[in-house]
């Protein structure tokens, strides 16, 4: 370790490497990944200038190299997520140390100042995926989505439980490392933290069967490129009815009088409606004629639409003002649209920041002007504040789950605890282009099926679309840049998971321990006791 005590800034490529590998190679490199992070918080010969340099450039590499292709959508945006997102991952290591050195060397034992760092960081994780600044790709948790089998018990832990392992692990490795414990009781406790839970995950992956009555679903995948065709500013744009044609076309093709549930991509109908309005549109009617031959569907589509206030009272603090309209809000919505019903519309609520929404848009409105457009949309979105499933004329519900939804597994059991007894990814995958953007989405959608033992059917517009049992397994997936209709049995299941009931628990808990600790550092450090 000489050499690396010497330049550290072999620890920062170390650890940057070995954390991307996780989400490219396999998870278990994230096991090792944050043992030179630890070294770097504790390396007393590093001044504390450069130990803040080190380990935001660990971060920001680390970021760069897992998500580098989101520079394919923009290139301003991209820049912001790596800067910031790599800066807020200092937070909790240097609260770490800040505690740990305020008092843990000479009145705690080595396991206590170590799960202080598990704490900040799932603390950290938690608020990640809270506030306006949202961005938790790379909670450590989601790192297992293509290692599914391994995690069956994220349906009592979420993803959380997924990065509480992965730092006790990287804890016990640093600390056999330096000697810290005896390594023969090292080398037990290491062994024993990740047999233990990798044998649990196999023999709940064995033992478990899917529940519920099956129903036939459909997933269409367009391949509309969102970039050239799909807007209407677009080098090769596609009038919005060819579209239409195109995704009523390839659905015939796999719709019986058995489907029960079609889903078809985010904003597969692009044009801006006004919902108060939107039943009375052509495109409406001629979708519902189209469908009407099937009587047991419903289906369930992605569509720009908008709202208008009757007053400025009445406005939501994301409403744009325009004259001869007044105020009003636009939306990236799910609809659900069958031959008898009312149309039902949901408000997509996890937006992307920087994209559809600008980050506490109370406070800082005048950015709306230089937010990126990605959708056919600019400005600050609107959103709604409950997840509620949307259910057929037989009463079943599927939740509308919309693109950047899908990484937020607490918000996703909000829709199951609602009755959601199908979970429904509907996206558009294509901004990031053939890269490794698309596929490490795909698999947050394995997390959610296990997180809430439910059924996935996924319809991407460019991505990947396919379905997802209740146990992860992918079935009847397509590939990349085609255009394809899918169709399986899926199960419905009712029964509740322990994280469905009490979600994120180990981040809450984490939170309010975290302040506790901070609190009594600042009074120990105040007296001197």
């Amino acid at each position: 370790m000489n050499i690396l005590n010497q330049k550290p800034i072999l620890f920062v490529l170390l650890s940057s490497l070995l954390l991307s590998a996780a989400w490219y190679v396999h998870p278990f490199f994230s096991f090792l990944g944050f043992i030179p992070v630890l070294y770097l918080i504790h390396n007393e010969e590093v001044s504390g200038k450069k130990r803040f340099l080190y380990l935001y450039l660990t971060f920001l590499f680390w970021n760069i190299l897992t998500t580098w292709w989101i520079v394919n959508s923009t290139y301003v945006g991209s820049t912001l997520a790596y800067v910031l997102n790599s800066l807020l991952m200092c937070i909790p290591v240097f609260a770490y140390r800040k505690v740990y050195y305020t008092f843990y060397q000479s009145r705690f034992k080595l396991f206590a100042s170590a799960f202080t760092l598990c704490f900040f960081w799932l603390s950290f994780e938690y608020l990640h995926m809270q506030w306006d600044l949202t961005w938790p790709w790379l909670n450590l948790g989601n790192s297992f989505g293509n290692a599914h089998v391994l995690v069956q018990w994220y349906a009592y832990t979420g993803t959380l439980g997924g990065t509480l392992w992965v730092l006790l692990i990287n804890i016990l490795i640093y600390n056999y490392l330096k000697n810290s414990i005896e390594r023969k009781k090292a080398l037990i406790a290491i062994s024993t933290v990740v047999s233990i839970p990798v044998f649990l995950s196999l023999l709940i992956y064995v033992t478990y069967s899917n529940k519920g009555t099956k129903i036939e679903v459909v997933v269409v995948q367009p391949n509309i490129d969102p970039y050239n065709e799909k807007f209407s500013d677009g080098a090769k744009f596609m009038p919005y009815n060819q579209q239409l044609d195109r995704l009523i076309t390839l659905s015939k093709q796999q719709l019986t009088q058995n489907t029960t549930f079609l889903f078809w991509p985010e904003t597969s109908i692009p044009q801006g409606y006004d919902e108060a309005l939107m039943s009375t549109q052509p495109e409406i009617f001629r979708l519902k004629d189209s469908l009407a031959v099937y009587p047991n569907l419903t289906l369930i589509t992605g569509a720009d639409t908008y709202k208008i206030y009757n007053t400025e009272f009445d406005k939501s603090e994301t409403a744009r003002f325009q004259d001869g309209v007044g105020w009003y809000d636009f939306f990236n919505t799910a609809i659900k649209i069958n031959k008898s019903q009312k149309l039902e519309f949901y408000h997509k609520s996890k937006l992307v920041p920087g994209v559809e929404r600008m980050p506490y848009p109370a406070l800082f409105k005048w950015l709306n002007a230089i937010s990126i457009d990605m959708g056919g949309m600019t400005g600050s979105l609107g959103t709604q504040e409950n997840q509620v499933p949307l259910a057929n004329k037989f009463g079943i519900s599927a939740a509308p789950i919309i693109c950047y939804e899908s990484i937020f597994g607490e918000h996703v059991s909000e829709y199951v605890k609602n009755g959601a007894s199908l979970l429904a990814v509907i996206t558009n995958d294509g901004w990031w282009g053939d890269t490794p953007g698309h596929t490490q989405h795909l698999a947050f959608s394995r997390l959610r099926a296990i997180e809430n033992r439910r059924s996935v059917a996924r319809a991407a517009n460019t991505g990947i679309s396919c379905f997802i049992d209740q146990k992860g397994d992918i079935t009847e997936k397509t590939n990349y840049w085609v255009q394809d209709v899918r169709k399986a049995q899926v199960n419905l299941n009712l029964e509740a998971t322990f994280y469905t009931l009490y979600g994120d628990y180990l981040g809450k808990f984490s939170f309010f321990i975290s302040l506790a600790l901070v609190f009594v550092a600042t009074v120990v450090k105040i007296f001197k006791f």
